[in-house]
């Protein structure tokens, strides 16, 4: 009885001893800020305990110019971020690509150099990725990698009259640099919220004859060059590919082009259509 005590007062012990041992925490949430513009950047699932390897920049997995769809967008490409984790990290390392190299497994990461928790952007677009290391945040231990990427595109996208069947949308680029050298085709995707997570509509069907249904990347849809001389409001119906949508919160995403450099930039506009329109 008396090794027994002893034995079970110390699994006790350990069992409420505060750190990353039992049950871990996810890896705390990054908030990327640039002036007054902010972000929530991306998280893949790849973290790591204590001695755990993570996924190296040059890997697949760990290259953020493979996860084009998630990363978010920051539309800047001067200037300094900050980068605000709810538990600051104990190491942190940041590495960028030019996005020119999109799904180009070669590219080459370059390091960054971060000081008091931030670092001052590129010219051009690129992709971050950024690591960071904690020995305990709040009951996570072990490293995560985190990404984003820039735009040196002025341009602003926003929705309008967003209802289950289709909404406006609102093209600014009147006062950017690159006013008529912006090429973007007619094709878009729609993407909504659930359980904290963007989950992609999916078309009804897929109409061969249908530009903005094909899913090719060798076919640009409808190229359409934009002036910047004005704002632009596109109507979009789409009862005809998804059917009309629930209520909910969604995003529409669009690709942009600098037709001088090739490089691609996926903007996106949050939406959400309210109960009252989906019983009309």
């Amino acid at each position: 009885m008396k090794s027994v005590l002893p034995a079970a007062l110390l699994l006790l012990a350990l069992l409420l001893t505060p750190g990353c041992a039992n049950d871990p925490a996810p890896p705390p949430a990054l908030t990327v800020a640039c002036e007054d513009r902010t972000l929530t950047a991306f998280r893949p699932a790849y973290t790591a305990e204590p001695g755990g390897v993570l996924p190296s920049v040059e890997d697949r997995l760990g290259n953020p110019l493979h996860h084009r769809a998630d990363l978010p967008l920051l539309p800047a490409d001067e200037g300094r971020v900050q980068l605000v984790f709810d538990t600051p990290p104990d190491a942190l390392e940041v590495h960028s690509l030019p996005i020119a190299r999109w799904d180009k497994s070669r590219a080459e990461a370059t390091p960054v150099s971060v000081t008091e928790g931030g670092f001052s952007l590129l010219e051009g677009g690129h992709a971050y990725r950024v690591t960071a290391t904690w020995s305990d945040a709040d009951g996570f231990c072990g490293s995560a990698w985190y990404g984003f990427y820039t735009s040196p595109l002025d341009l602003e996208m926003t929705v309008e009259n967003a209802t289950s069947t289709g909404l406006t949308l609102v093209l600014d680029l009147a006062d950017s640099e690159f006013a008529g050298k912006v090429l973007s085709g007619t094709r878009y995707r729609i993407e909504r919220r659930e359980a904290g997570e963007w989950q992609e509509v999916k078309l009804l069907h897929r109409n061969p004859f249908d530009w903005e249904s094909v899913v090719c990347s060798y076919w640009p849809a409808i190229s359409i060059q934009y002036e910047g001389t004005d704002v632009i409001r596109s109507p979009i119906r789409w009862d005809s590919r998804f059917g009309p949508l629930p209520p909910g919160h969604y995003r529409i995403g669009r690709t942009f082009t600098l037709f001088k450099t090739g490089e691609d930039y996926d903007y996106l506009a949050e939406f959400t259509i309210p109960q009252e329109d989906a019983a009309r």
